[in-house]
């Protein structure tokens, strides 16, 4: 939650780089829309790797793609430069 403090305080002049627990399309998404400017999977990507190789790396980024393309849709967002972070709900 502490992602929006630091992209206030970088205010653009570094890119924000998040790359710690992606695993979904969702968290994907949460992570841009609260001041990331790209998002890497890691340990999302590793037992895919393990168990299919290559092929099943590519699966996994077309399904976390999907997923992201999902929200996107539901959330109207047209492309990731205008995901609203007004539609991120922080429990209270």
């Amino acid at each position: 939650m502490i992602l929006p403090r630091i992209a206030e305080v970088i205010d653009h002049r570094i890119p924000i780089f998040v790359d710690c627990g992606i695993t979904s399309g969702m968290d994907v998404f949460k992570a841009l829309a609260l001041g990331a400017d790209a998002v890497s999977v890691g340990r999302g990507i590793m037992e895919p790797l393990r168990e299919s190789g290559a092929e099943g790396v590519r699966r996994q980024i077309e399904k976390i793609t999907r997923e992201l393309a999902g929200v996107m849709a539901r959330t109207c967002s047209p492309d990731i430069r205008h995901i609203d972070p007004a539609v991120i709900w922080h429990k209270g």
